[in-house]
């Protein structure tokens, strides 16, 4: 008996070491401070659910304890092994009709029941003091039957308690299981490490799309009605949409595509991710656009007044100005608004993150940087593209009038300095 109890505890801790236990809240910024709706993607897994933008989205590991699917019913217990003899019990009753819960423990004798008539939609259970050991809990509706195991590791004394804390659609005028408490809800998804989750927050008529990929309990802020700066000359229609990326690595969250692309890379050398080629410092002027005409007269003002790409063998400027792209309210800032150039160190540090510093690995990243090649200072023409990439950052080099940026090659990618009159790549980071 006692070899059967240490068992049973080096099972329980087991599990309860890897329990996946990610909690996402969620926010609103600029247009709207109040988020409607929120509608999560699993990439990986190709599922999704809706919530609420009160609720939080709970991310479990599956592990065959705690969670059935069958159809379009779905039978949840979080956490799972519970916690200070505390958790929640959450299914999906498709139709209105009387549901019943029965909770029994591993000897089969019935330690809770309840029954009533509750309404199509999302409901949940709060289960309270419950005891240490293994349970069965057995849900019964009209439209199915289902089970599952549940541990509890550290249980309390008193008596276990059951009560409705949630019925989603529920109308006041039905009768419910218990009275109802209105509070958030918690709303669970399975979820393995690694996978990305595509999130789109709605508020009214705006929406924001952010992906992560997350590797432990966190907040995402939707920012709406983010806007290029007025008097934005765009290259493609419209602009490169405005979809954020996390790396969980760092914790920064960029543009997902480069400025001017009309997507997410596919690949290395995908032409419609490549995006547009900036001189360093100026704003989008229109001579970003690969096929821009040229000149040979530099400037004597941060803005040319002119869509042309400027020749030159140091600088587009008569006289440097290092004071240009220097945070979110940066003099040219050509990134949308809460967007900016990023600093060496963050350019870097996304290099570091990498699983190679090459091409290979700035593809294989979240940010999925391609080889963009670069527009030549001299003659105005596109070099390297599809071999090489080149992207600016806003750190200017104290000793000169060079300014920094991360190139990527085949075999190595690294951040160093560069004049300024070159035509190289952006990519936007969120303030």
């Amino acid at each position: 008996m006692k070899k059967i109890t240490l068992l049973i505890i080096s099972i329980i801790l087991s599990l309860a070491t890897q329990a996946q236990d990610y909690k996402i809240d969620f926010t609103a910024s600029g247009a709207s401070n109040t988020l409607d709706s929120v509608h999560v993607i699993n990439l990986t897994q190709n599922k999704e659910l809706m919530l609420n933008g009160t609720d939080t989205l709970h991310l479990y590991k599956n592990t065959g304890i705690g969670e059935e699917h069958k159809e379009k019913n779905e039978i949840s217990f979080y956490p799972n092994p519970l916690k200070n003899g505390e958790g929640k019990l959450s299914f999906y009753q498709s139709k209105s009709g009387e549901a019943k819960v029965e909770i029994y423990d591993m000897e089969g004798k019935l330690l809770l029941s309840k029954q009533g008539n509750l309404q199509r939609g999302h409901i949940e259970f709060m289960f309270t003091s419950m005891p240490t050991g293994f349970f069965m809990v057995h849900v019964k509706s009209l439209r199915f039957s289902l089970s599952l195991t549940i541990i509890s590791i550290d249980g309390k004394q008193g008596t276990p308690e059951m009560e409705l804390v949630q019925n989603v659609q529920k109308s006041s005028s039905q009768a419910a299981v218990n009275s109802t408490k209105l509070v958030k809800s918690i709303i669970g998804m399975q979820y393995n490490d690694g996978e990305a989750l595509k999130l789109t927050g709605y508020a009214g008529s705006l929406t924001s799309v952010d992906t992560i990929i997350p590797t432990q309990s966190q907040t995402v802020n939707f920012l709406f009605g983010s806007t290029y700066p007025s008097g934005t000359v765009h290259c493609i229609s419209g602009g490169a949409a405005i979809v954020d990326v996390t790396n969980p690595a760092t914790g920064k969250t960029w543009m997902d595509r480069n400025l001017g692309a009309a997507q997410q890379a596919t690949s290395s050398t995908d032409s419609q991710a490549y995006g547009d080629l900036y001189q360093w410092g100026r704003f989008s002027d229109g001579h970003q656009c690969r096929n821009s005409n040229t000149t040979n007269s530099q400037s004597n003002s941060d803005t040319p007044g002119h869509d042309d790409f400027i020749l030159e063998s140091g600088d587009w400027r008569l006289l440097p100005n290092n004071n240009l792209w220097q945070g979110v309210n940066g003099t040219n800032n050509p990134c949308p608004n809460g967007y900016r150039l990023p600093t060496y160190t963050e350019l870097n540090n996304e290099r570091k993150s990498w699983s190679t510093s090459d091409a290979a690995g700035a593809y294989a990243s979240v940010l999925k940087m391609p080889l963009t090649g670069r527009r030549n200072n001299y003659s105005g023409s596109l070099n390297n593209v599809g071999t090489q990439g080149f992207y600016w950052s806003s750190f200017v080099e104290s000793s000169s009038d060079n300014s920094y940026f991360l190139g990527i090659f085949s075999n190595v990618a690294y951040v160093s300095a560069s004049i300024r009159a070159f035509g190289y790549s952006v990519r936007c980071i969120k303030d």
